[in-house]
């Protein structure tokens, strides 16, 4: 914290820059070597698959629950900021997406379940 401090002092707005710029290195070489980068990497491909199929239902599921929109917003903005401010780089965004994408995959399901049962 003291070489922070100190070199934001001495440095102003290049020392900030100097700052993000290690960040961003450090976070991005934790990326390619880190075993969370390919959890959160299937974790964002289940997600993207699930939004097209099946089609429309995760469009109805964020209707019909509209906690659920706020809470993958907060995840996802969450997850963003994480990854930005803090050291460990990919490991916070995915335990993030860990209790985010469990509970949509649920949810996802429940609803079928529930489509399904009432065309029975």
């Amino acid at each position: 914290m003291g070489r922070t401090i100190e070199l934001l002092a001495g440095g102003g707005i290049s020392g900030i820059l100097t700052i993000a710029s290690r960040k961003l290195a450090t976070n991005f070489m934790v990326l390619r070597y880190s075993t969370w980068s390919y959890f959160l990497l299937i974790i964002m491909v289940l997600t993207v698959a699930l939004s097209y199929r099946p089609v429309g239902l995760l469009k109805k599921l964020f209707a019909r629950h509209k906690g659920l929109t706020a809470s993958v917003t907060g995840a996802v903005v969450g997850s963003i900021v994480g990854f930005a401010v803090n050291d460990s780089g990919i490991l916070i965004p995915a335990i993030i997406m860990s209790y985010i994408f469990p509970s949509i995959a649920y949810l996802m399901l429940w609803e079928r379940y529930d489509m399904n049962k009432q065309e029975s």
